[in-house]
């Protein structure tokens, strides 16, 4: 997982949200399938176990916050 953009390591002060990076691990990671199962938390995980990463490898990545958004619309920036 790489959360630090190119960008960020010529100029310190560029400000990144969490929109512009990517959360999802590497298909083939030790993560992947790695976690244990918890009742009503994960237990929708797609292989054949949990994945330890912030999102689950191949699925759609949650929606948090107000839902009158259009998609790809950011509402803190």
């Amino acid at each position: 997982m790489n959360v630090t953009a190119p960008d960020q390591a010529r100029d310190p002060m560029i400000v990144h949200h969490a929109s512009d990076l990517n959360f999802a691990l590497r298909p083939g990671s030790k993560a992947v399938d790695a976690g244990t199962i918890l009742p009503i938390i994960n237990d929708d995980s797609t292989g054949t176990a949990p994945d330890l990463g912030a999102l689950e490898l191949g699925q759609p990545a949650p929606v948090y916050g107000p839902r009158w958004l259009k998609p790809g619309d950011i509402f803190y920036r």
